[in-house]
């Protein structure tokens, strides 16, 4: 088994994925401010379908691509990578903590838990971290069927998976992207190598972007699909987006 894997997300896809954050918070302050609710029970499910909206509309290009799946009644986009044939999937850090403290209490397998051990079962995380013991669930026996529903849309195409990327971030109660990171774990959750790409967020230069017609996907454009409004532009050029730096990405 691995004992490291170099993890290194494409600039496009930390760029493209902070302004599809961008785009679903405005649309969801937008949504609450015309409907004047007075209850917001179902406002975080609207998030998440927005949010999925702006990657399947951005990730549609010859280097990327958006598939919609689902697992009981939860609708999710996956996010594939055609030259690292890397999986990517977003999952608020909570969630993914909540996964990984109780996954020796958890009798069913989460759709993470098949993810990991059908594309990174090659993969151990360093031995300070390692549980003694293999975790295994009660529903193990059908991981074959449910993973053929999860990645139904990707096996059509045809696509080969190399290995499953979780996209962990975290948000303020009025969905402000405040940290963002990859990370690659193993079968037992454990992270195995992950990258910081909260650089790409900033206060300053975030920008709004709006649809565009999917027929014409811009390959070359770096907000793959996704157009920036004529106020959003004018902000990106006075205040430029600074790649993320190697150095931060080992912090």
């Amino acid at each position: 088994m691995s004992n490291k894997i170099e993890l290194e997300v494409p600039n496009e896809i930390s760029y493209i994925i902070v302004q599809c954050f961008n785009k679903a918070r405005e649309e969801i302050r937008e949504y609450r401010g015309k409907q004047n609710l007075i209850t917001k029970n179902g406002v975080p499910f609207q998030f998440w379908d927005l949010l999925n909206n702006a990657i399947d509309t951005a990730f549609n290009s010859s280097n990327f691509k958006a598939y919609k799946s689902k697992r009981g009644r939860w609708r999710m986009i996956f996010i594939y990578d055609k030259n690292s044939k890397y999986l990517y999937v977003l999952m608020r850090e909570q969630r993914y903590k909540e996964l990984h403290n109780n996954i020796n209490k958890r009798e069913k397998m989460h759709y993470v838990d098949i993810l990991t051990k059908a594309f990174n079962g090659d993969l151990k995380a360093p031995i300070e971290q390692l549980s003694f013991f293999s975790i295994e669930f009660d529903n193990e026996d059908k991981i074959e069927i449910y993973l053929q529903k999860l990645i139904d849309s990707i096996n059509k195409d045809g696509a080969i998976i190399e290995h499953h990327v979780l996209l962990l971030f975290n948000q303020t109660a009025e969905y402000e992207l405040t940290s963002i990171r990859a990370v690659m774990v193993d079968t037992n959750l454990n992270i195995v190598s992950e990258q910081n790409l909260s650089s790409y967020i900033s206060i300053e230069e975030s920008t709004v972007v709006e649809k565009v017609d999917k027929t014409n996907p811009a390959a070359n454009n770096p907000t793959l699909g996704l157009k920036l409004t004529a106020k959003a532009d004018a902000r990106k050029k006075t205040h430029p987006l600074k790649k993320a730096k190697k150095e931060e990405d080992a912090k």
